[in-house]
């Protein structure tokens, strides 16, 4: 029988690999069923693997992408709370978009790595 180790290492493994590979659906994956304190180690880099994703995301998705796609993909908890990640980021809604099915302009917008008061990426 394998021990409460073994599903850590395989669980760290898991999110190790995913970060070499730049998959960051799977990482996000992992992310949210991180068990025990492992979320609290992931925490620290989440932010800036989040806005390294939305870059990636926002070079390879031309002339648009999904508002809630891109919320899913980036392992939010909540809409509102990758809404404002989002938002903070410098992502702009397409023009003529309305607020229920919002796409953001991948063209038009400037990245800016989002910060907490002290200066972490948030």
């Amino acid at each position: 029988s394998r021990g409460l180790g073994d599903v850590y290492k395989r669980q760290a493994l898991a999110v190790r690999r995913a970060l070499l590979q730049d998959n960051y659906h799977r990482f996000f994956a992992l992310y949210k069923n991180t068990p025990s304190l492992g979320t609290c180690i992931l925490d620290l880099m989440v932010g800036a693997y989040r806005f390294k994703c939305l870059q990636r995301m926002f070079k390879t998705y031309k002339p648009s992408i999904d508002e809630k796609f891109v919320i899913k993909e980036l392992g939010f908890d909540t809409e509102e709370t990758g809404r404002s990640f989002l938002h903070a980021a410098g992502c702009l809604p397409l023009q003529g978009t309305d607020d229920t099915n919002t796409v953001l302009d991948t063209k038009n917008s400037t990245l800016i790595a989002p910060q907490d008061d002290s200066g972490l990426l948030l």
